[in-house]
């Protein structure tokens, strides 16, 4: 009966876990509800906007410490500022020409994207490089809590990850706006991302604009 006016307690429910428990479990949580009225209720009247947050698995030790050595050896942890907005942008990423080890990873986590390099015409003789992806600080945090542990050489990095992932969790819209601990996490992240001597400029020079190109979905 979703007609009815929603108690503090349900709010209070909505509140703690729409943005990181699964639909089944919400409706557990809300039997009086359905799933629309829930997400009305919200991302309408409260400006919860849920991503895929649910969808990321609870890894067993072995998977949290196989994943850690993963991103330790073959990925990398982005955290950016979008040029000329006020949004703040993180990024997972583990690259690798084995298709099947980079769908495992995925697999593992449970949710991101997988692209493949183009073709290139005039080089026939390299292996094609597949990247897996994990968008949103939120997200990314809640996969770093788990194998923060086992990190050896990206803990410094996911360390300030997951704080700003927590910062985004209290506050949801707090990622379109100048917010001043995320300015300073920024900044944490930078002196230790460029701590070997290589500038902002020079580094994100010898990068694509998106990130995307020369990548096509898998």
């Amino acid at each position: 009966m979703s007609w009815q006016r929603w108690t503090p307690e349900e709010d209070k429910i909505v509140r703690q876990h729409y943005l990181k428990d699964s639909p089944e479990k919400l409706r557990e949580l809300l039997p009086r509800r359905t799933w629309d009225a829930i997400v009305i209720r919200g991302s309408v009247d409260f400006g919860l906007h849920r991503r895929s947050i649910w969808k990321l698995r609870r890894l067993s030790k072995t998977e949290a410490a196989w994943l850690a050595a993963t991103i330790d050896g073959e990925g990398y942890l982005r955290l950016s500022k979008q040029r000329g907005k006020d949004k703040f942008i993180g990024r997972l990423v583990v690259d690798n020409t084995n298709l099947d080890f980079i769908k495992r990873v995925k697999e593992v986590i449970g949710y991101g994207t997988i692209l493949t390099l183009k073709d290139h015409p005039q080089r026939t003789n390299i292996k094609l490089m597949n990247r897996y992806t994990l968008a949103g600080l939120r997200a990314i945090s809640v996969v770093l809590e788990q194998i923060y542990p086992y990190l050896i050489i990206k803990k410094k990095k996911a360390k300030i990850m997951i704080r700003a992932g927590k910062l985004i969790a209290e506050h949801n819209r707090v990622h379109q706006q100048n917010n001043p601990k995320l300015e300073k996490l920024l900044i944490e992240f930078d002196k230790e991302r460029y701590s070997k001597g290589i500038s902002r400029k020079r580094a994100e020079a010898n990068l694509p604009a998106s990130g995307l190109e020369g990548w096509r979905t898998s």
